[in-house]
């Protein structure tokens, strides 16, 4: 493996080539008549660097069991880091958290330039991380979410407490669903067309309320089958003849199109 011209240092893969030709090389703890010769010119490096590659085989082999000489310059070369570790984190944790939510703001923050936080971000130093905004509980809320988890707290055998198992509760709630998405992903073969959709706007799609009612998933022994606990979902619609003609349908046309959900409705679907 011939060394190339325009590097100063062999690489990991050139230095490990050179252990193992030591091992083919070596006879009796010794290397043949020329071998040393032949080695230092395929390779370019003089003969104290090949002894320096073979002694650190050997010490690594014996204590590792695995004969490693690579370079050990990564991190102890190069110029010197202006802007220490430790620096940056006093730097960073001193600036308010409105101001790191961007290079920009946070070097302007911390008197740290963008590229020298972007090289911590990439070495890991740095996270990004999301912050939600959660809601604000009350004492009247905190009380009232005490109340409902121990509801679910019944006298088991002699005395214990156990939680309900929750099978006799059905949720129900209501869900806002439109008729269809702007973008949507298919799988499709490589020779099938892409499925074409059109619509006059897409920032008026129908939107319909549907109303869900799901309970605990649980299996049933007699019939050896697992239920999923989905009960139903049922749309709030309404078919209603059509009042003006267009190049779609006719007048009097039978539609269905989305019903304002009143309490009377609420009822008609319970």
């Amino acid at each position: 493996m011939p060394r190339d011209t325009t590097g100063r240092e062999l690489t990991d893969d050139q230095r490990s080539a050179v252990y193992h030709r030591l091992l083919q090389l070596k006879s009796n703890g010794r290397v043949g008549h020329g071998e040393m010769k032949n080695l230092m010119q395929s390779f370019n490096i003089s003969q104290q660097t090949i002894s320096r590659f073979w002694r650190r085989g050997c010490e690594t082999a014996a204590s590792l069991g695995v004969a490693k000489v690579g370079s050990q310059n990564k991190g102890r070369c190069g110029r010197p880091r202006k802007y220490k570790d430790e620096d940056v984190r006093s730097a960073v944790t001193s600036a308010p958290a409105h101001l790191r939510d961007n290079y920009r703001t946070m070097a302007k923050a911390t008197g740290v330039p963008k590229t020298a936080l972007w090289r911590l971000v990439k070495a890991k130093k740095l996270n990004r991380r999301t912050s939600r905004l959660r809601p604000m509980l009350t004492p009247q809320n905190r009380v009232a979410r005490y109340n409902f988890a121990k509801s679910f707290i019944c006298d088991g055998y002699q005395g214990c407490r156990q939680w309900h198992d929750v099978l006799d509760c059905v949720h129900i709630d209501e869900k806002w669903f439109y008729i269809t998405q702007v973008n949507r992903r298919f799988y499709l073969w490589h020779d099938e067309p892409t499925p074409q959709r059109k619509a006059q706007s897409k920032r008026h799609i129908t939107k319909v309320m549907f109303r869900c009612a799901v309970a605990r998933p649980r299996h049933y022994s007699a019939h050896r089958k697992m239920w999923d606990g989905k009960v139903g979902l049922w749309p709030f619609v309404e078919t209603e003849l059509a009042k003006r003609r267009s190049k779609n349908r006719d007048h009097g046309t039978p539609v269905t199109v989305p019903m304002t959900v009143l309490p009377l409705c609420r009822t008609h679907y319970e």
